[in-house]
């Protein structure tokens, strides 16, 4: 049976996501199809955010790439997290529209606003 490719788009991240992750609250807003904004506020600690950090999204295994940065490590840092050791890991599950946060064996969710 063939498919009308027409009705066939793919699923990216859009928009912004929200959630508690790991002692966190955690906003993702992905701006367009290469660059998000992070939002992290601790439950205690100083609050860090990065603006329109690039990312790659691989739509085969759904995995969410964010190229770091100074401010991206350094936010991770105040956590006490080294991102550059594929600490932090992010997947799109377009399914529910939602986002899977990875932290060594905590996995959360942030769920579309």
């Amino acid at each position: 049976m063939a498919v009308d490719s027409t009705s066939v788009t793919e699923s990216i991240p859009k928009g912004k996501y929200e959630g508690k992750a790991g002692g966190l609250n955690m906003v993702l807003d992905f701006t367009d199809s290469s660059h998000v904004d992070f939002a992290i506020n601790p439950y205690t600690g100083s609050p860090s955010s990065c603006d329109q950090l690039s990312y790659t999204y691989e739509a085969v295994t759904n995995q969410i790439s964010i190229v770091s940065n100074d401010a991206w490590e350094l936010a991770w840092r105040k956590q006490g997290v080294n991102p550059r050791y594929g600490d932090v890991k992010f997947a799109y599950r377009p399914e529910e529209n939602s986002i899977v946060f990875m932290q060594d064996s905590v996995t959360s969710f942030l769920t579309a606003c």
